[in-house]
């Protein structure tokens, strides 16, 4: 009965109520979205990663090529660097060397200077000694050449001429000298050597003096007996050819510079610009540079 009466209880509601009563709740699409939006979530997710992989293979592949340039890069700088400082020792090298070579320039040029030195000294030494071997000497210019030519005979006319007494036994010797230009026209030069100075400064003395008081007839080859035309002859001191040198040179400055007086003097060259001036002696052609 018991049983019975509690079907029976759920058979009581009317009509209206049984109506009123909650109708079935559908299925909810509620699970649906949350499926939809895990899905959603989970590609989301998806495509996050492959961004990020994505990314990070570029950037790992620009970091490697960077990576690559600038390992390339250091190599360079190192066989710069190791160039530079081979190239640095090099330098260094030279440098040595060169200091090495300086130091030797300098020692030459001091070696040099000295051995200029003492040859301008052994070379007056010697131009003295040769000035001194020639004070008895004098050289007669442009004396026509002969067969048999009787030279001190030539002499003893020149001092008869001259009004010079040359006493016997006073020419040592007299001689004709081989000419320094071959292709030259003009006769030998005859060297005299007397046995003093004196004898050679007296006879010089005597010509000058006879030019001097016959200036349109000035010592010549007619005075010698010489036949043709008569052509001038000049006696000086029997210079070197230094000495010759730097006389020539001397005459051409005296025109240039308007000096009035070139002579020699025992071997020496004087210059003098005029009367009242002082004598200027000329060692070299290099003093005639330091004149005006």
């Amino acid at each position: 009965p018991g049983a019975r009466t509690s079907v029976v209880r759920g058979q009581w509601m009317c009509a209206t109520c049984k109506n009123k009563s909650p109708c079935a709740v559908p299925e909810s699409n509620d699970t649906n979205i949350f499926k939809s939006t895990e899905e959603t979530a989970a590609t989301n997710s998806d495509w996050l990663s492959a961004i990020r992989r994505e990314v990070q293979e570029v950037f790992s592949r620009t970091i490697s090529v960077e990576l690559q340039k600038i390992r390339e890069e250091l190599s360079v700088f190192k066989n710069i660097t190791s160039s530079l400082e081979h190239l640095s020792g090099l330098i260094e090298t030279v440098k040595q060397e060169l200091d090495g070579v300086k130091k030797e320039n300098q020692s030459l040029i001091k070696e040099n200077s000295e051995l200029r030195e003492t040859l301008k000294n052994q070379t007056n030494t010697i131009n003295i000694l040769d000035r001194e071997s020639r004070a008895s000497n004098i050289e007669l210019h442009c004396i026509p050449e002969k067969r048999s030519e009787n030279l001190l005979k030539t002499v003893e006319q020149i001092g008869k001429i001259t009004n010079v007494n040359i006493p016997e036994g006073s020419v040592v010797k007299c001689t004709r000298v081989a000419k320094i230009n071959k292709n030259s026209l003009r006769p030998r030069s005859i060297i005299v050597k007397f046995n003093s100075p004196l004898i050679r400064d007296t006879f010089l003395a005597g010509v000058i003096n006879f030019n001097k008081l016959n200036k349109k007839d000035r010592l010549n080859t007619s005075h010698l007996g010489v036949p043709g035309e008569k052509r001038p002859v000049f006696i000086s001191e029997h210079l070197s050819s230094t000495a010759k040198d730097t006389y020539a040179a001397a005459r051409i400055f005296a025109k240039q510079k308007q000096y009035r007086f070139v002579w020699t003097r025992n071997g020496k060259i004087f210059l003098r610009k005029t009367e009242s001036s002082d004598a200027i002696v000329v060692k070299s052609k290099d003093d005639l540079l330091t004149l005006t």
